[in-house]
């Protein structure tokens, strides 16, 4: 927005805003960007899983259960040292990213055992 331009719902919505705008609509796209990552890695890394004959035999076996324990415990790891670094700005981005994967391989394995249904209701 240039000059003399103004959010129209600023005064509706936010009343008691002092902040510019601008910086509200760049921290909601910045938030929109890392959701939308977030799901096409997890897409991706499911799908890798899911299509992949021999991983998705490899889950299904004890080893495979147990490397699914050791994701699911290394998962919940990252998510409680993501609490202690989450004002560190290349330290919490790398965290999130790590924490995306293993939760996509998590959903991944999950998508192994569960049985698609071809009739839609």
């Amino acid at each position: 927005m240039g000059k003399g331009h103004h959010d129209i719902e600023a005064p509706k919505h936010y009343p008691s805003q002092m902040e510019d705008p601008q910086l509200r609509w760049g921290f909601i796209r910045k938030v929109y960007s890392i959701v939308t990552l977030q799901l096409f890695l997890t897409v991706i890394i499911s799908s890798i899983i899911v299509l992949t004959p021999r991983l998705n035999q490899f889950f299904r076996t004890q080893t495979g259960l147990i490397v699914y324990l050791i994701i699911f415990i290394f998962t919940l790891i990252i998510m409680l040292v993501m609490s202690y670094f989450m004002n560190r700005h290349p330290v919490n981005i790398i965290l999130l990213g790590v924490f995306t994967a293993g939760f996509s391989m998590m959903v991944g394995v999950s998508c192994v055992f569960s049985k698609g249904n071809d009739e839609i209701v």
